[in-house]
């Protein structure tokens, strides 16, 4: 079972799943608490059944429903929200050129420079993931004339770094 309740009104549904679909769908989501926005194809199994999911996505979000791909950025994210920032999630770099193709987990408009917002969180054993968060922090911080950067190495059980100072 799904049960579901829809931001606007509070109203709970309640879905039927297949276990495997339900379980492959957790594969491939890095956060393991909610809450989610979730998606997919829904068949009506007639007059007073519980519908039943046959396709399944779901988007891990911060309690203000910013996109999220850990429970690290959601901690940020959430502390952003709260201090009322102005930040994009980027989906795409072909706005952002010196970027090289590279996405960050945020960019803060409300600091000048702008402040690239990096979270790390992957534990070290991923030697791929640590050579691309290396990649990174120099492409990033060689664009220190354009961006500030802000990272958080959460992997480590490092203290978050303060957020940079908002412009006031």
């Amino acid at each position: 079972m799904i049960y579901a309740k829809n931001p606007a009104t509070q109203e709970q549904y309640k879905f039927t799943v297949a276990f495997d679909l339900v379980d492959f769908t957790n594969r491939a989501v890095s956060v393991s608490d909610g809450p989610y926005i979730i998606g997919g194809f829904v068949e009506n199994r007639g007059y007073g059944k519980i519908p039943e999911f046959i396709s399944l996505s779901i988007l891990p979000i911060n309690k203000n429903g910013v996109p999220i791909e850990s429970s690290f950025e959601r901690e940020v994210y959430d502390q952003l929200c709260d201090e009322q920032r102005l930040i994009e999630r980027p989906i795409e770099s072909k706005y952002y050129p010196k970027w090289n193709g590279l996405i960050p987990d945020g960019l803060l408009l409300d600091t000048k420079p702008k402040t690239i917002i990096e979270i790390f969180g992957m534990s070290e054993s991923n030697k791929e993931y640590h050579l691309h968060r290396k990649f990174k922090i120099e492409l990033f911080n060689s664009l220190n004339s354009y961006y500030d950067l802000w990272y958080w190495d959460a992997f480590n059980g490092s203290k978050k770094p303060s957020l940079p100072q908002k412009l006031t």
